[in-house]
């Protein structure tokens, strides 16, 4: 019931724009009607609770019924999160800050929480650095997201200035310098590996890896700002396909550095699972999380972890596969069959 009220909701709620400007891209990639397209779309926000950005982004107009059934979407991500996770500690990770104190045997670099450091603290952090990020608490898809290099100012009491007067500046962070591999793949942000667990008893599932690389000279590598994503084989840390945007263009060479990307080996690949899984034991009331690592010369770093996991990153779509296995859903029905309905 909960489900359908949802979907219902979600129909009401549309932004009808939208989605005739995406039925219009949808036709001219796919030549069909764009009326029928129009109804197939409502239909599936129905039946499989699919909406017009999860219709468009796992490519429903090429699949029948069967295949689009696998497809972890939107409403059914939703479900297992409200499932899986409680609210009263989603803070835990939601909030930078928070999850920086609770995290912080994993995230490895040095931080102040801007709102409450004293000049006096700002000083001493900033000391003997060479650049650093500033975060608003509460960022997501890395909205917010910059990064100041201190050589850009005269003297530290100028960069402070500047940050004080700046608007969203609660968290700021040592920049954090990426293996030498990764930044040959691409080096004006920090490339992260995207590691999706699930808890299901004392056990500690991976559901699904990811390399994201950012574009276009951007300091941030979220897909929805420009970056592109490609899966990890999970045994192996290998990258296993071309990459692709949210525009759906592919990349098996990176446009800015010509590096190749299938076949790149993610550095530490084996420490990075290990720190995922320990991480995922810490706030046992989140059990489905997705946590963003960087990997320095010296082994991993966590950036942050999503309460509300991406479920379009870590799915490929069907036109991106060599072989066909479409989406995730199998996978988590599995794991959760003996406590939730999905």
């Amino acid at each position: 019931m909960n489900k359908i009220k949802f979907i219902f909701k979600r129909i009401l709620d549309m932004d009808f724009k939208a989605v005739f400007k995406t039925v219009s891209r949808m036709h001219k990639r796919s030549g069909k009607n764009s009326i029928v397209l129009f109804f197939d779309v409502i239909w599936c926000g129905f039946k499989y609770g699919a909406g017009y950005r999860d219709y468009e982004y796992f490519e429903f107009y090429t699949l029948n019924a069967e295949q689009r059934a696998t497809y972890l979407v939107r409403t059914v991500n939703n479900l297992i999160t409200a499932h899986c996770n409680q609210k009263d500690h989603y803070h835990w990770l939601h909030d930078k800050v928070d999850f920086n104190k609770r995290y912080n045997d994993y995230v490895k670099r040095d931080w102040i929480d801007f709102r409450s450091a004293s000049k006096e603290d700002f000083m001493r952090f900033i000391d003997g650095k060479k650049a650093i990020i500033v975060k608003p608490v509460d960022a997501t898809c890395g909205e917010g997201i910059k990064k100041f290099n201190v050589a850009d100012y005269e003297t530290y009491d100028a960069l402070y200035d500047e940050l004080k007067a700046s608007k969203g500046i609660d968290l700021i962070e040592d920049y954090i310098v990426q293996h030498s591999e990764l930044s040959r793949l691409y080096p004006y942000s920090v490339n992260t590996c995207r590691v999706t667990t699930l808890l299901i008893g004392e056990e500690v599932h991976i559901i699904a890896t990811a390399l994201r690389i950012g574009n276009n000279a951007s300091v941030v590598d979220n897909i929805s700002s420009g970056g592109m994503s490609a899966p990890i084989n999970i045994q192996t840390g290998a990258v296993i396909l071309a990459a692709y945007d949210k525009s759906g263009n592919e990349f098996k060479e990176h446009p800015m550095t010509g590096e190749s990307i299938k076949g790149f080996v993610i550095p530490y690949w084996d420490e990075i699972v290990k720190m995922c899984k320990a991480a995922a034991l810490v706030t046992p009331e989140v059990r489905y999380s997705g946590w963003d690592v960087a990997v320095a010369e010296d082994g991993p770093q966590l950036i942050e972890g999503n309460h509300l996991p991406g479920y379009s990153v870590i799915q490929t779509p069907p036109s991106h596969q060599e072989v066909k296995t479409y989406g995730l859903l199998p996978m988590m029905r599995e794991l959760l069959k003996d406590e939730f309905k999905i």
